[in-house]
């Protein structure tokens, strides 16, 4: 299997291209509940979507990505004005572009903006944008570009050096800057293409790509035989966008049938997805009802605690005890997030919660003397757990494994400063994160190698 870095291949040192870190306007809604994913596929005819972008002068792409701008300008702006531009984040396969045939990632995304400056734009207009920025982005010479500003900055020796655990927050961090200059993505992937003796067996393919924060809803498509598939993946109670969308084609004379996975309502759903059978209102209710009863609680205690007052601040820890519980139902019950990251994000405010009983009742060190470093060691555990039972996609909990065992250093560091007065438990901690850490990547497959020499270029 070819799975070379094909990005430091064709490096060349030649003028880096930076990424737009423009705002741009961002779709907003009333969110689902808990972990829920919003799917609706549209499968269109390929004779006749091909003949309507035909009779534009365009490709099948350029067509989706100015109606897609076209869906948005309609629904949200309302042809109005707009000081943000709607910007559609395209990837780009460079396999085409530099005859590489690598297995590994070798991809570019380019950044298709539309402003509206004015009232009541015509779709002509916005297609005239698109293929012209698709003109002037899409060549060699910036890909080039692109792969120069994407390499570079690994070329350097004192980056190279960096810790694995900084470059992660730096480039995270870079990542949310630049993420904001994008809409939503659009991803075509082209005609799939299968052996004879399969084709005959598989009805269709579908395309579904996952969501963001900052990008709550993508669209992803791909063609099979005579079928092209578009599907809009979401995280909010409404389609208006793929109805607007899906609208536009029928308009222009495009046959779309429509399938949903019953998320929020059985519109659509035609049964091919498992049924989501608890009652989402019912869940909102029940949390805001115990929001307000926390709130309330502390409200009174800590009145309670003014007027009885005899040195001792007890609410305190009361009131940090019911913000855990908040903070546990709002973002690990009620919130999209990786089991990881809820994790991680849980250890963190127990520990706090650790050093505020703590330090409230006297302060005799077992916050940080045991607490933290038993908190850490019990996260450095749910995480390898987690990687245990989904192997196929450990990449997205071993980050939060190798923060963890940062983590696991700063009880020595209290140690270090005579915070900690019994660093057996700190020690242990520490050791056992770190073997495990090790033994992660010393068992894992090649697989697992080559993921983390691509990701951390070691």
């Amino acid at each position: 299997m070819n799975v070379e870095d094909s990005y430091v291949r064709n490096y060349r040192k030649i003028r880096k291209q930076k990424y737009s870190s423009a705002k741009a306007y961002h779709i907003t809604g009333e969110l689902l509940s808990l972990d829920e994913e919003n799917i609706l596929h549209g499968y269109i005819g390929l004779k006749e979507i091909k003949a309507v972008s035909k009779g534009y002068g365009v490709s099948i792409t350029r067509f989706l990505t100015a109606a897609l701008i076209w869906s948005i300008y309609l629904e949200y702006l309302k042809k109005k004005p707009s000081e943000q531009s709607i910007g559609i984040s395209i990837p780009i396969n460079l396999r085409n572009f530099f005859g590489s045939e690598t297995m590994a990632n070798f991809f570019a995304v380019t950044l298709v903006e539309f402003l509206s400056s004015r009232e009541n734009h015509t779709f002509e207009e916005i297609l005239h944008v698109v293929c012209t920025q698709m003109d002037e982005k899409i060549t060699k010479e910036k890909m080039e570009e692109t792969i120069s500003y994407n390499v570079s900055s690994e070329k350097k020796w004192y980056l190279r050096i960096t810790p694995l655990v900084i470059k992660w927050l730096a480039l995270n961090l870079i990542f949310w800057r630049n993420n904001g200059a994008y809409t939503m993505t659009l991803s075509n992937i082209g005609p799939i293409e299968m052996d004879e003796e399969y084709a005959k067996e598989i009805e269709r393919f579908t395309m579904m790509i996952g969501v963001s924060r900052r990008q709550p809803m993508k669209c992803g498509v791909c063609s099979y035989g005579d079928e092209v598939n578009v599907t809009f993946s979401s995280v909010f109670q409404d389609t208006r966008l793929a109805d607007a969308f899906f609208g536009f084609l029928r308009k222009e004379g495009i046959p779309v049938e429509l399938e949903s996975n019953g998320v929020p309502d059985h519109r659509d759903d035609k049964g091919q997805y498992p049924q989501i059978r608890y009652d989402k209102e019912r869940m909102k209710k029940i949390a805001n009802i115990f929001y307000g009863i926390m709130i309330l609680a502390a409200v009174i205690l800590g009145i309670i605690n003014f007027a009885t007052y005899s040195g001792s601040i007890w609410s305190v820890i009361a009131i940090a005890l019911m913000a855990y519980s908040v903070m546990t139902v709002r973002y690990s019950f009620m919130r999209h997030s990786n089991l990881a990251g809820k994790v991680l994000m849980q250890t963190i405010a127990a520990e706090i919660v650790w050093f505020a009983t703590d330090h409230v009742t006297g302060y005799s060190g077992w916050s940080v003397n045991y607490g933290i470093p038993s908190t850490i060691l019990f996260a450095d555990l749910a995480v390898v757990f987690l990687i245990l039972v989904n192997r196929m996609n450990w990449q997205s909990y071993f980050m939060y494994q190798i923060a963890v065992t940062v983590f696991s250093f700063i009880p020595l560091i209290l140690w270090a400063a005579g915070l900690i007065t019994r660093p057996l438990l700190s020690i242990v901690t520490v050791a056992v994160t770190v073997i495990i850490l090790a033994v992660t990547i010393v068992l894992g497959d090649r697989r697992v190698k080559n993921e983390l020499i691509r990701r951390f270029h070691i």
